[in-house]
């Protein structure tokens, strides 16, 4: 759940990114004209009410000419893709045989045409194709950008053309990676054996001897990296660590035992354990986790809210326009 939480996070921060595009994106160029404006009197401002904008460009040279608000919505999008795609990698490693933390559900996969066995990730392979694509798509976007000069002129279409492809892949494959989400098997059991096996509480075992020694941390990780490669060389993995190992290594290289208790060893080792006493705010334990989990619920509720005023404010708009539409012609 935490690994989730953190994507959520960088996934609302593209959120909020595409607010701020938003924001830019939803001002009205009309009446800019060409280039300097019109010699008839038309209300600007009010024109960009009519058609839902929250204000207008003011400037008549960039309203007409002006691209950078496309890019930014390019840009902001370019970096969700990227969000996307380091899941996607984890995913992919998860979901490997060597692995086999998770598993892809058969509607995100296909078969080998002579391999009866495999069962390919075909969903993430292709969404980590179109996160390059969209980069790319950017990038020649950008291209363009730098060698147009302060007016308007037929290059601004390309512009546009390239960002609402990037735009339009992401508002297709972002669901299905949501989906892909919902419908993945993930195996616990797999998970908690390997983090058992592996040596990522060690840090802790170092951080345990400081609390039971008179040793400097820098002292504990040299006896506890030597433990690490002495363990790997024996052919055992971290679960197997004993007070004896410990000492061995000690005496080896400070010419003392440590003599930590063995119950302090294997509470040290247990990734579980690692868990539950990182309480402090952002860390994995569970309590912690519960936290952020209500702080992002509500955080959830407040984005769907302006969505939904946003949507509701051009609805009216466009009721507005219909009405004025419908004097006008009588």
């Amino acid at each position: 759940m935490h690994f989730l939480l953190g994507h959520y996070d960088a996934f609302s921060r593209d959120v909020e990114r595409l607010e701020q595009a938003y924001a830019v994106v939803n001002l009205s160029a009309m009446g800019g004209c060409a280039i300097g404006t019109t010699g008839f009197p038309v209300d600007r401002k009010r024109v960009a009410e009519l058609i839902g904008c929250d204000g207008i460009v003011e400037n008549s040279l960039i309203a007409t000419g002006g691209r950078d608000f496309v890019m930014q919505t390019g840009t902001n999008t370019a970096i969700a893709f990227s969000t996307i795609g380091r899941l996607v990698e984890s995913l992919l490693l998860w979901n490997t045989v060597d692995f086999g933390m998770v598993e892809l559900a058969d509607q995100y996969c296909s078969i080998s045409s002579v391999m009866p066995q495999k069962k390919n990730p075909v969903g993430l392979e292709i969404i980590q194709v179109e996160v390059v694509k969209a980069h790319n798509i950017v990038n020649a976007a950008f291209g363009v950008l730098k060698a147009l000069p302060t007016a308007n002129g037929r290059e601004p279409t390309y512009i546009e053309a390239l960002v609402f492809n990037c735009v339009e892949r992401f508002v297709f494959l972002a669901p299905v990676m949501a989906d892909i989400i919902a419908t993945l098997h993930v195996k616990p059991d797999v998970m908690l054996n390997k983090a058992r096996e592996g040596f990522s509480t060690m840090t802790d075992l170092a951080d345990e001897i400081v609390r039971q020694s008179d040793l400097s941390f820098h002292a504990s990780y040299v006896v506890v990296s030597r433990l690490v490669a002495n363990t790997i060389a024996k052919g055992l993995k971290a679960n197997q660590i004993t007070t004896e190992m410990i000492d061995e290594v000690a005496v080896e290289l400070i010419h003392k035992p440590l003599n930590i208790p063995a119950e302090a060893v294997k509470r040290t080792l247990d990734p579980v354990e690692n868990v539950r006493i990182r309480t402090v705010i952002g860390g994995p334990a569970p309590v912690e986790v519960a936290r952020m989990l209500k702080v992002r619920d509500e955080h959830q509720a407040a984005m769907n809210a302006r969505l939904q005023k946003r949507l509701n404010d051009l609805e009216a708009a466009n009721h507005n326009l219909n009405g004025v539409a419908k004097k006008i012609a009588g």
